[in-house]
């Protein structure tokens, strides 16, 4: 069976385990580009620029005869808060729409209040007729849930 990019992508973001504990986001964002820039064959793998941000934390992108497919990563540490819940929707709101698909990746403490009220946001994203969303969303947690 052929995997998409985004199942592709998934395997691999699931797959990676950090070099070390981390003190910043970016630092994680830029380990996990250099682990998908070595394990994901026929793509481009980017990062956004946080001065001159224009997509989300990292960017998957694959070329063909069919056409361009894109998987756009956002990525949070310790999500724990309702601001940075508001935050992550403005990103995924007005920079998730260069992507086809997305993935949001919890890395450190992640509120498992979050994690539901993340899970509600993408469930409104899809059409009321079909239930169906037209981009397709995958949450992934590296770290600990707490209450």
């Amino acid at each position: 069976m052929y995997d998409s990019l985004f199942d592709i992508t998934i395997k691999r973001v699931q797959s990676w385990s950090p070099d070390r504990d981390y003190p910043k986001e970016p630092d994680y964002s830029d380990d996990l580009w250099r682990f998908l820039s070595q394990r994901i064959s026929n793509v481009t793998v980017t990062r956004d620029d946080k001065n001159d941000k224009k997509g989300l934390d990292l960017g998957i992108r694959q070329d063909s005869m069919y056409g361009t497919r894109s998987v756009g990563i956002e990525l949070k540490r310790n999500f724990k808060y309702a601001r940075g819940l508001k935050e992550l929707v403005g990103q995924l709101e007005t920079k998730g729409r260069h992507y086809d698909d997305i993935i949001i990746l919890f890395i450190g403490e992640t509120s498992n209040n979050m994690i539901v009220k993340t899970r509600e946001w993408i469930r409104g994203k899809a059409d009321p007729i079909t239930g169906i969303s037209s981009k397709h969303y995958k949450i992934i947690i590296k770290g600990s849930k707490i209450p």
